[in-house]
């Protein structure tokens, strides 16, 4: 569903590592680039050797947000090397060194920086790294937390295999039912092309633009092949709303749906992925189908 890959840490750092110094300001807190501190509610100086998890936004020199981890179940964390270790650096490391806690801050990655800039620096001549710190950790308690995470993402990922079957089941029979004409009465339209149907009606909030969502679905092409669902993944999939991370279909079709709705949602390619489709599992021009449950909106 995401129109954009996500960033993963690894990618982020290739980015970063691939920068050259130059174009900083006197008061930068790294050397050879621009950095911004917009909040600095006062909170402990990190020290090496400790883990910073923390929020990122990645955003144009227009000041958009075009990639955006906020949304991720998993934050990102990174380590601040010791004096004298050797580790891998980059800049926005050595930004987090001079952070504190709670801090929210940037550096302002410029294209003339990068000897070969990343594909999102095309169209633009810097991308501002905005960071949220979210916690400052000890090596001891981010293995306590690292441990405590790993077991309960392996016992969520092992209910979801457990589930996977009977959602694949009943997916493939409302989709069966929905083309045989069953939910006939019960389908609405959009201008845009949306077609969807309300299965059972959730009485929770609604989502607003910028909110996350957390889902569960299972995604089908009109012959009713499953190309994915969220239950493979060993967890639900979260995803902001209205913030073009994924096909519009998805974007219009959830903001429609409160938390407990469950829902039929039938997108077609000039919502979904269009007349290139997603090779080798979407075609091109291709319906698609998806059975959607709505968890939490935060």
């Amino acid at each position: 569903m995401y129109k954009l890959l996500s960033i993963s840490i690894f990618a982020l750092s290739f980015i970063l590592t691939s920068c050259q110094s130059g174009g900083g300001s006197k008061a930068s807190l790294v050397e050879g680039y621009r950095t911004e501190i917009y909040d600095r509610p006062g909170g402990d100086k990190v020290m090496p050797g400790q883990y910073i998890k923390f929020d990122l936004d990645i955003l144009n020199d227009k000041g958009e947000i075009v990639q955006s981890l906020r949304s991720q179940p998993t934050k990102p964390i990174m380590y601040i090397p010791m004096e004298g270790e050797e580790a891998q650096r980059n800049p926005l490391i050595d930004l987090l060194s001079q952070s504190q806690n709670n801090d929210s801050l940037a550096i302002f990655i410029t294209k003339d920086s990068m000897p070969e800039p990343a594909p999102m620096m095309e169209n633009n001549e810097f991308l501002e790294y905005r960071m949220k710190v979210l916690d400052v950790m000890s090596k001891d308690a981010y293995e306590e937390m690292k441990n405590k995470e790993q077991a309960k993402a392996m016992a969520l990922a092992n209910k979801m295999k457990e589930l996977e079957p009977a959602a694949l089941e009943e997916s493939a029979q409302i989709l069966k039912d929905y083309q045989a004409g069953k939910y006939k009465s019960q389908t609405k339209s959009l201008d845009n092309g949306l077609k969807y149907v309300i299965l059972e009606e959730g009485k929770g909030p609604a989502s607003n633009t910028g909110q996350t969502i957390e889902v569960s679905y299972v995604g089908m092409l009109e012959d009713g092949t499953m190309f994915d669902n969220s239950y493979r993944a060993g967890r639900n999939f979260s995803f902001q709303i209205g913030t073009g991370q994924v096909i519009p279909g998805w974007d219009t079709g959830m903001a429609l749906m409160p938390v407990g709705s469950k829902a039929l949602l039938d997108i077609p390619p000039a919502i979904g992925y269009g007349e290139r489709g997603s090779p080798p599992v979407i075609p091109a021009n291709a319906d698609l189908y998806f059975v959607v449950e709505v968890f939490s909106i935060k």
